[in-house]
């Protein structure tokens, strides 16, 4: 997995917006964020396998202090938080329906993924190693 952070253009935004099809109510919000220019402005990419990270795009903003994340990887769009900006403990939003091997397989991407993202997907946003610290309740 060799991930690069890449900006997204607007072929990128419709690449997302399809990619976002299997699901009816992401696929209604990255339409609105991409119309609206509420995406995020990169992503890490891995083009060999297809899978990205990117911010999850906030139209409203609420009290929550946490930052959203997409990561997108064979098919399946995966959503996940930190509790607070730089923290290092991730949780998904929804359940995963993975175990063992799979799901470490699947956090293993993300991290990678991560790595190269960074917090805000800036280039000198990577200066500083960050290790997601999965919580293993939600799998």
């Amino acid at each position: 997995m060799a991930f690069i952070l890449e900006k997204i253009t607007e072929d990128i935004k419709q690449s997302i917006v399809s990619d976002a099809a299997s699901d009816a109510n992401l696929q209604s919000l990255m339409q609105y964020a991409a119309k609206e220019n509420h995406l995020t402005k990169s992503r890490a990419i891995d083009y060999e396998t297809g899978c990205y990270l990117m911010m999850c795009p906030t139209i409203v903003r609420d009290d929550r202090c946490d930052i959203g994340y997409l990561f997108y990887c064979i098919g399946t769009w995966y959503e996940f938080y930190l509790n607070t900006p730089f923290s290092v403990d991730a949780r998904f939003r929804k359940e995963v329906n993975l175990t063992g091997e799979d799901f470490e397989a699947l956090t293993r991407r993300i991290k990678n993924a991560f790595s190269v993202h960074g917090y805000f997907g800036l280039e000198d946003d990577r200066e500083q190693a960050v290790v997601l610290n999965f919580q293993e309740e939600n799998n």
